[in-house]
């Protein structure tokens, strides 16, 4: 933290009592203990407490604010939440579980199971039959569903393929962003030119501790799946069912055979993905990352979540916001 030589006190009692919900008040940086001065945000975190509490908005007040400091005002270490590398992170993976549980996740309930297709053909066939044909249509309904199985598990695991590919894209996209904000200069860009930049970051960090980061086998899992489905080869089945045979399987019957995994095969018909994986893999790449810019990054991956010029700017208009609809039905009614 930067340190004031010369310290300013301000006089809250002029803007107005500290339970005002006049709109312009509330709208008054000053009011809530944030002042601006050279372009940069100083908070008087006593106050910013104190006001958050009373207005109801505890919800504004990160984990850890306001931290230990040797001043009477806060100087935020950053400006913007985009410059702590992790930040960006965590957006891209709130994105993608907003887009998983919104998007794709509604398209599963609209594939027919197995046993929708058994009803379907029960209640038709039963329609026009007589009691005497009860067994026949209940025989034909559980061909039905049999036949129906195969299509159904290409199909649902086709959905989560697609998404396992665009979350290691999109994970890769805004890693070479953030690196490339770092100094990465290379033109292309993979797993080996990402532990080679990484080497470079400093003499006491190497990418052999990579492997060390917490959850790093998820992200090593995710690219090793993406890289199958990329290439739909031998060598890509081979490395994923050395270093994860669990995620994939050793054979499969095609054509009433049992065979092993042959050169352009639909990798998405070996990969064995578990319910709930895509919500633990988005859970586990934020951990990895996380623990990826603490390490090379030296960055306090607490104090990045509010340790920013607009974090209290946006604050700020955020409690004016707050207030605005929890007083304003009542404050409407009094008049």
């Amino acid at each position: 933290m930067k340190s004031d030589h010369k310290v300013e006190r301000y006089d809250y009692s002029k803007l107005g009592p500290n339970d005002s919900i006049d709109w312009d008040v509330l709208g008054n940086f000053h009011f809530l203990g944030i002042h601006k001065k050279n372009g940069r945000v100083r908070v008087d975190t006593k106050r910013f407490i104190e006001m958050c509490k009373s207005h109801g908005a505890e919800e504004l007040l990160a984990d850890g604010f306001p931290g230990e400091r040797n001043t009477v005002y806060l100087l935020p270490s950053k400006l913007h939440r985009d410059d702590y590398a992790v930040n960006i992170f965590r957006d891209l993976m709130n994105e993608l579980s907003q887009e998983w549980e919104n998007e794709f996740r509604p398209i599963f309930s609209l594939v027919k199971t197995p046993e929708q297709v058994r009803n379907e053909v029960f209640s038709q066939e039963i329609a026009y039959s007589s009691a005497e044909d009860y067994d026949d249509v209940n025989l034909d309904a559980d061909m039905a569903a049999f036949r129906r199985e195969p299509s159904y598990e290409h199909a649902i695991n086709s959905l989560y393929c697609q998404f396992i590919q665009k979350v290691c894209t999109e994970s890769d996209r805004y890693l070479l962003y953030v690196l490339t904000k770092k100094g990465y200069k290379e033109s292309d860009f993979n797993v080996k030119t990402f532990r080679a930049f990484t080497d470079g970051l400093g003499s006491d960090k190497t990418s052999s501790m990579i492997r060390e980061l917490n959850k790093y086998n998820s992200w090593n899992l995710l690219h090793k799946l993406n890289n199958f489905l990329k290439h739909n080869s031998i060598q890509s089945y081979l490395t994923l069912k050395k270093l994860y045979p669990n995620n994939v399987q050793e054979t499969m019957i095609v054509d009433r055979n049992e065979t092993t995994y042959q050169n352009g095969m639909y990798a998405g018909d070996w990969i064995i993905v578990k319910e709930g994986y895509i919500d633990k893999i988005l859970k586990n790449l934020l951990l990895f990352f996380e623990d990826y810019c603490k390490t090379f990054f030296d960055e306090d991956i607490k104090r990045a979540a509010w340790d920013y010029d607009d974090y209290f700017i946006h604050a700020a208009k955020r409690l004016k916001f707050y207030e605005q609809a929890f007083f304003g039905i009542s404050r409407r009614q009094m008049k």
